[in-house]
């Protein structure tokens, strides 16, 4: 990451526009706990490159990804519903990874080419930024302990790192 911020989602749900043309967001850092991604939650995002997906989440709105500058995603589970072009306007995605036998599964239900779509465990530390110091915005909450706060979410700027 250069100048771009990376977000951390604290939180079981993703509402719909949450992230919709966020221009800053580059990583992101989804809970284990994540259920549910709206419909275009991060759509128009040109510069998020990579997220992962935890296997806790059971719903992928509509366009949820639609028009980012996604490169990889990685699902680390099996949501129970993916809803209809999620993908879509995804000019720079090169790879989807998914759980080992899904490969078929998630053909059908991405409708993107096959190709982009391997199946394994591969690492995900790149996916997800190490981390030691938080820089809060004045936007968000003006207090946090450990991970303990109000808000939704938090940023911190690159370089930074949390402990």
């Amino acid at each position: 990451m250069t100048d771009k911020e990376c977000f951390v989602v604290n939180n079981d749900t993703i509402n719909s526009i949450t992230f919709r043309k966020n221009k800053l967001l580059s990583k992101i850092l989804l809970p284990d706990n994540l259920l549910f991604i709206g419909d275009a939650a991060f759509s128009f995002c040109m510069s998020l490159r990579q997220i992962c997906i935890p296997a806790s989440v059971q719903f992928v709105g509509v366009a949820a990804f639609c028009k980012s500058g996604l490169e990889e995603v990685v699902f680390k589970g099996v949501p129970k519903i993916i809803e209809p072009s999620i993908f879509i306007g995804c000019k720079h995605l090169k790879k989807v990874l998914v759980p080992m036998g899904q490969k078929q599964h998630f053909c059908k239900v991405l409708g993107i080419d096959r190709n982009l779509i391997f199946e394994g465990t591969e690492s995900y530390k790149d996916l997800a930024p190490v981390t030691k110091k938080i820089e809060v915005r004045s936007e968000m909450t003006k207090r946090i302990n450990t991970f303990s706060y109000n808000n939704r979410y938090f940023y911190w700027k690159s370089g930074d790192s949390v402990t």
